[in-house]
């Protein structure tokens, strides 16, 4: 399944749509971003979850969307996940936001994670998270409708079908488990308008 074309083709609509970042994300980085850290965005799409701060690079396999976070002033390095050309223990914080479940395969989602694992300090920390199921959003009856026991399945945008595996709390901590992290917290939160259910969860984890 090639998700980055599905990327490539949604990227200049995508970069039009979403522009704010997430209140976990931008309270996990005011917290934790310590003056001169380097703090890498993977998976940044349109760099608006980092908003090019001093000391933040950038990497994501989709054309469109590095060229938008350029645009913002994100150092982007144009990549894939699974592949970090960066050296160990090099960043001292790390986001990984709404990505990891856009990669098919638990295999492929746990090289992702053991790299991200490899390129941070043993001091450093990260914000890892994922779309939740279930849902209560137009995104539970994309789920009901491809089955809803499935949780892989692909999402419209414009007419292109995205790919998105549909993590549970459980699922999500046994991953990152099994990548090499400690888990320090792992909620369930709402990221959009109010909903009875979450829509994503979100975990920070040390190497």
């Amino acid at each position: 399944m090639d998700t980055r074309a599905q990327w490539e083709s949604v990227g200049a609509s995508f970069d039009h749509a979403r522009h704010d970042a997430w209140a976990p994300v931008a309270r996990f980085l005011a917290e934790r971003a310590a003056p001169g850290a380097r703090v890498l965005d993977l998976a940044c799409g349109n760099g608006r979850q980092s908003g090019g701060a001093d000391g933040v690079v950038g990497l994501d396999f989709s054309r469109p969307l590095a060229k938008a976070a350029r645009a913002r002033g994100l150092d982007v390095v144009l990549g894939h996940a699974r592949h970090l050309p960066f050296r160990s223990a090099s960043f001292d914080l790390a986001l990984f936001v709404a990505a990891l479940h856009v990669v098919p395969g638990r295999a492929a989602r746990l090289d992702a994670l053991a790299n991200l694992r490899r390129v941070l300090k043993p001091s450093a920390s990260a914000l890892v998270t994922v779309w939740a199921r279930p849902q209560d959003s137009w995104l539970g009856r994309v789920m009901r409708d491809a089955g809803f026991g499935s949780v892989d399945t692909t999402v419209p945008w414009g007419g292109v079908e995205r790919y998105y595996h549909f993590y549970t709390r459980p699922e999500l901590r046994a991953d990152l488990r099994a990548a090499g992290f400690r888990v320090d917290a792992l909620d369930a939160v709402s990221v959009s308008r109010a909903r009875d259910l979450p829509d994503n969860y979100v975990a920070v984890v040390r190497p």
